[in-house]
């Protein structure tokens, strides 16, 4: 019994010293993928902030420019250059939540929560890339429908854009779902593709349920993200519109022209009314309208103004020999017919000029700005 104790002693002592030895190079291999993974979430954190704060100032630097020149340039060119704020503040959106996520990931010690963060982080970097190409899509479907559809057929737009939107959500469940898309290229007959799904879906019927549910939540999140930042880039692009009584050298002239200058998104139509004050109970009497496109000069009703656009800037002349002195309200507002049309409020911008025409040459004017 003694020789059996000591024969087996030493196998004992070896065997606990590389039992030892493995859970030491085990601790040694932990402790390098820490390190890697520590020196690859730093890289990462620092190129997200690099990326935010480059975005961040461009948009913001885009704004400043556009919302502060009058800039004429086709409808194509603003298309893209809405497109493009809106793909940039999707991006900045993706940027910020991805930092929220690794700065958790960096401060959790559960071992299940970080495998479920590193999992959503690095798949957040993927969507980079399909919101770049849903801009392409986005951009060129909306060209095409503006080609070959008029203005107002706002229901065959919304339609078409949909049909896009369904179009990209279903490439990209393709995409996650990579067996069944290889089973379907692979696929001769109809009759097979039908019989690969219905299998794989009774193999993975509980897993293939919750993902549905899942991924409606998504597409809800995606909808609210995607209308939020539409709103907010036709915030960003607004810009001003403002009217300025332009100075004439002839002072014995009876033509008073206004300049009426529009920055940010510009609108291709310009609603334009004169009203004249009563003095006796302070309200507003309608005198002439008209309306001005981007592209003809226009007459008023009553043949008293006339508008036309020009380098991007409105140009209106009045003529005053068959006005009475008083004062009289220049209203300009601008819109166009897809908000016209629209079952939601118009988006317009609006200005008011008060003016005063005395019965002699001097006119004098004074400004009563408002926008909307």
């Amino acid at each position: 019994m003694a020789r059996y104790i000591e024969r087996e002693r030493p196998r004992r002592i070896n065997g606990w010293v590389e039992r030892r030895k493995l859970q030491i190079e085990e601790e040694k291999l932990n402790i390098e993928d820490e390190k890697f993974q520590s020196s690859s979430d730093f890289k990462e954190i620092t190129f997200a902030i690099t990326l935010f704060g480059g975005l961040l100032a461009f948009l913001i630097k885009l704004g400043d420019y556009f919302n502060n020149n009058v800039l004429a340039i086709s409808e194509y060119s603003y298309l893209i250059l809405y497109f493009t704020v809106w793909l940039t503040l999707i991006v900045l959106i993706v940027l910020f939540v991805f930092l929220i996520l690794k700065w958790l990931l960096i401060s959790t010690y559960e071992s299940k929560l970080k495998n479920k963060l590193k999992n959503i982080t690095q798949k957040l970097f993927r969507y980079i890339p399909l919101f770049i190409v849903l801009w392409i899509i986005s951009l060129f479907s909306n060209i095409f429908i503006d080609y070959y559809k008029d203005e107002t057929d706002t229901i065959i737009k919304i339609l078409l854009s949909g049909l896009v939107f369904l179009i990209i959500v279903f490439v990209k469940t393709c995409f996650d779902n990579k067996t069944i898309l290889i089973k379907l290229l692979k696929s001769v007959s109809l009759k097979k593709v039908q019989e690969d799904i219905v299998s794989h879906l009774k193999d993975n019927i509980f897993t293939h349920v919750i993902k549905i549910q899942n991924s409606f939540y998504i597409v809800i999140l995606l909808l609210l993200l995607l209308v939020s930042t539409f709103l907010l880039s036709a915030y960003l692009l607004t810009g001003s519109y403002y009217i300025d009584e332009y100075p004439s050298s002839n002072t014995n002239s009876n033509i008073i022209t206004f300049t009426i200058k529009e920055t940010g998104i510009s609108y291709s139509k310009n609603f334009i009314t004169l009203s004249k004050l009563e003095t006796g109970n302070g309200i507003f009497h309608y005198i002439d309208n008209v309306t001005i496109n981007a592209t003809h000069e226009k007459i008023s009703e009553n043949k008293l103004m006339l508008g036309i656009n020009h380098e991007g800037i409105w140009y209106l002349n009045l003529n005053t020999s068959n006005l009475t002195s008083g004062n009289y309200m220049l209203h300009a507002e601008v819109t166009n017919d897809f908000t016209i049309n629209s079952k939601f409020k118009t988006i317009r911008k609006h200005d008011d000029i008060i003016f005063y025409i005395p019965p002699k040459t001097d006119l004098h004017s004074y400004n009563s700005t408002q926008q909307e």
